[in-house]
């Protein structure tokens, strides 16, 4: 869970969907929370990080922090998950999977709580908790029975494919189908049956094929990088090699007019900007 691709695919992804959210990161290790952390600030969101091997004044501190605003995202170890309330938040990163049905409740109730002026919560789970334990509405058939059922009378069996989440394959929304409707409830597609097969059945976690970009998507993109650049002071270069590194090659028209850059292409320049940080620090680290 400490990969480069998966970190900086944790700061993309809350700077693409939860930026100016108060926020709480679920870490594996405290050497994996601090490397969270870490990236954060490196791409200029004040962060910080609380684990049990700190005092009680360091981490009184970092939850002051957060409570005030001067930090939006604060990542832990095994210490936020019980017995800790602030309402503001509205942001939780599952960036540690977990079989564990009550501490999954635990990490997404802490972005549960009503507070003022909150519309919504953001959940963001990269650790797949979502196709382990369902969606934070769903609620279990709870029992008051105590006896435990022999072994050969256990569930073997994992539930109907149709009662478990999937990501759609055309709009990557992960949602529940049910027995008599299949249909995504964004873009209303209709998996066939093969794909609704490989999506549950084995794992659900596949990589989705690209869709060829046409000259327009392309010209499109350049056009958004040459207003970004103008803003920064660039030169136009900047926006010809960024382009290459989107699509491998340069740009074949570079007689575009500037459009405002949209949150697409600026989730493409954050992540290069997240690759040379880290690039960066392993040179650092080598010398």
């Amino acid at each position: 869970m400490n990969t480069r691709k998966l970190v900086g695919d944790i700061v993309s992804h809350w700077i693409k969907y939860g930026e100016n959210r108060a926020t709480v990161v679920f870490a594996t290790s405290i050497a994996h929370s601090k490397h969270i952390a870490n990236i954060f600030r490196q791409n200029g969101v004040s962060s910080g990080h609380i684990d049990s091997e700190m005092n009680e004044l360091d981490r009184e501190t970092q939850l002051s922090n957060l409570n005030s605003g001067k930090i939006k995202v604060l990542s832990n170890c095994q210490i936020l998950t019980e017995g800790w309330d602030q309402p503001k938040i509205s942001c939780v990163i599952i960036a540690r999977p977990t079989k564990s049905y009550p501490m999954y409740l635990q990490m997404i109730g802490r972005t549960l709580r009503p507070y003022p002026n909150k519309k919504d919560t953001l959940i963001i789970d990269h650790s797949g908790c979502v196709y382990e334990h369902g969606f934070p509405e769903d609620v279990p058939n709870w029992t008051l029975k105590t006896t435990k059922p022999k072994n050969k009378d256990r569930i073997k069996n994992p539930d109907p494919i149709e009662k478990q989440p999937f990501t759609c394959v055309q709009c990557d929304t992960v949602y529940k189908p049910t027995k008599d409707d299949y249909a995504c409830p964004n873009c209303a597609l209709i998996p066939t049956k093969k794909e609704r097969i490989v999506l549950v059945q084995q794992g659900r976690l596949v990589e989705l094929p690209k869709m060829k970009p046409n000259a327009n998507d392309k010209q499109n993109f350049y056009a958004q990088l040459l207003f970004y650049c103008r803003q920064k002071g660039y030169k136009e270069g900047w926006a010809s090699h960024t382009f290459k590194q989107k699509y491998g090659h340069f740009p074949h028209n570079k007689k575009t007019f500037p459009i405002a850059t949209g949150k697409d292409v600026m989730s493409f320049i954050q992540h290069l900007n997240i690759r040379r940080a880290k690039s960066r620090n392993m040179r650092e680290l080598n010398v």
